[in-house]
């Protein structure tokens, strides 16, 4: 089996196991990638529409949101996160091409 998943053509990193993933939803302007155990991964980025992408960090934990900044939409980026890597420091990037990010 080859592990390097290529979920909406946008995941890069490797899966390595069952609460070792990266679960991807993409629409036609925006993509969220859920990481259940912190783990820094990587993603293909130019397969949503928009030039420019606005990018945050949402805790589902606290329902908080923290924005991380506008990103150009095209080759591979590197997202690491903090608080390292185990089960339960979940989070979800959110990758969004008219920038509407939600207020928490």
């Amino acid at each position: 089996m080859d592990t390097t998943t290529q979920t909406c053509g946008l995941i890069l990193s490797e899966q390595t196991g069952s609460d070792n993933y990266i679960e991807v939803l993409r629409g036609y302007s925006f993509a969220m990638a859920y990481v259940p155990t912190g783990k820094n991964f990587a993603l293909r980025l130019g397969r949503i529409k928009g030039a420019t992408l606005t990018a945050w960090w949402f805790d589902p934990g606290t329902g908080r949101s923290e924005r991380v900044g506008r990103l150009e939409n095209s080759g591979q980026k590197e997202f690491d996160l903090s608080g390292g890597e185990n089960l339960g420091n979940d989070w979800v990037l959110v990758l969004d091409a008219k920038g509407r990010q939600q207020r928490h």
